[in-house]
């Protein structure tokens, strides 16, 4: 297939590049920077008119958009949905208009909420608490209703929602567990053992590889196994040749500390579960995630060289 991929040359948008490539796609990109062994289009801009989106669109058989404004990177709330819900609508209708056969979104556990006490399926209620994740929901519903309405007739819809994702490379909320994780000093989250998921960068480009023979729908994607905060410093630490070092703190003082000092939803990624149910994903996408095991060691490996 040839495959216009949007935010190609971020995190995660570089390693759906190469999967594509060794998945013998051509691949086509829209982003701040070139991309080696692609056909670069240039950025995807709110300022584009739609027929310079239909433009980028142009000649593809799938478009990958992983396009994204973060929630650090948006001075406002109206420049979150302006970017991730208006511009996501109408580069599907671009890619209507151009006749693209298949569009796959980025999405994120995020618009289910925070934390959940049961594993949590595709058709779980949406409960998006920041601005970002309400923005992320918002696409998606925009996208579902633009992909049904008789008068678009657009691309087949794929929604990967993934959790928190890892990989060399990471940024923000795994790194600064991965400088936790490689200091010498005994952690306060003996406590924190609330399963959440996961994902190794690899296996969500590896997902969005099998999107593109999937039926329409919205999918999880994750690693096999879930860690708890504890495990997962646990893990890293003996990767690193240390000892575990985790005091047993109550988690209820915990979070009466984080409280105190503005910081709750730090303590509730860290030692609330959050758990996305996988099964019947995987086998509607014909995926199945690698061991992630060997990726966990390969972006510790990494952020002890950058170190």
């Amino acid at each position: 297939m040839r495959v216009l991929v949007t935010g190609a040359s971020g995190f995660v948008g570089r390693a759906v590049v190469d999967a594509c490539l060794c998945a013998g796609h051509q691949v086509v990109t829209a982003s701040r920077q070139p991309v080696e062994a692609t056909e670069s289009r240039g950025p995807l801009l709110t300022t584009q008119s739609d027929a310079e989106l239909r433009a980028l669109c142009r000649d593809c058989d799938a478009v990958l958009h992983l396009g994204n404004m973060a929630h650090g990177d948006a001075g406002s709330l109206d420049a979150l949905l302006d970017y991730n819900v208006g511009l996501s609508e109408r580069l599907y209708g671009a890619a209507a208009g151009a006749r693209v056969q298949r569009f796959v979104y980025l999405s994120s556990s995020k618009v289910l909420g925070d934390e959940s006490a049961v594993p949590l399926e595709v058709d779980a209620a949406r409960a998006a608490t920041d601005p970002y994740a309400r923005s992320k929901a918002l696409a998606e519903e925009a996208l579902t209703l633009a992909s049904v309405a008789p008068q678009t007739a657009g691309p087949a819809l794929v929604v990967l929602r993934s959790p928190l994702v890892y990989g060399p490379e990471v940024r923000a909320n795994f790194l600064r567990l991965l400088r936790w994780a490689t200091t010498r000093l005994w952690l306060p989250l003996g406590t924190a053992q609330s399963p959440r998921s996961y994902i190794a960068r690899a296996n969500l480009a590896s997902a969005f590889v099998a999107a593109l023979a999937a039926p329409s729908g919205c999918y999880h994607v994750a690693d096999a196994t879930p860690w708890s905060t504890a495990e997962l410093v646990a893990l890293l630490r003996e990767l690193d040749g240390q000892p575990r070092r985790l005091l047993r703190v109550p988690s209820w003082s915990m979070r009466l500390a984080a409280a105190s000092v503005g910081q709750s939803a730090v303590f509730q990624r860290l030692f609330r579960p959050l758990v996305l149910a996988t099964a019947a994903s995987e086998r509607r996408l014909n995926w199945h995630p690698q061991p992630a095991h060997a990726y966990l060691e390969e972006t510790l490996a990494w952020y002890l060289s950058q170190r």
